[in-house]
């Protein structure tokens, strides 16, 4: 992944890009799941790392039956050389 430019904190990014970025990770984690359903567990997943949460704590509110990770995503953005990965969000 390509390092972001050093004005451009994931946090910023992440504001700016929530939608996308929801969409993204939401559909590759719960791609089963309508729509609203996965926008709602992206928002309980991000919350959770802002309270601090460990890395596999949503699986056990929202499940994982296919065992998918979110190490394993990371979302494209618009005219950006860079993705977005939630769990270097985490580490910010």
């Amino acid at each position: 992944m390509a390092l972001l430019p050093r004005e451009a904190t994931l946090t910023k990014v992440l504001i700016e890009h929530k939608d996308m970025i929801f969409r993204q990770y939401g559909d590759y984690l719960f791609a089963e799941e309508r729509e609203d359903v996965r926008k709602k567990r992206m928002k309980t997943i991000i919350n959770g790392f802002d309270m601090g949460s460990a890395e596999t704590a949503w699986e056990k509110k929202c499940g994982n039956p296919y065992k998918r990770s979110i190490r394993e995503m990371e979302a494209k953005l618009p005219n950006r050389p860079w993705k977005f990965s939630i769990v270097e969000y985490r580490k910010e």
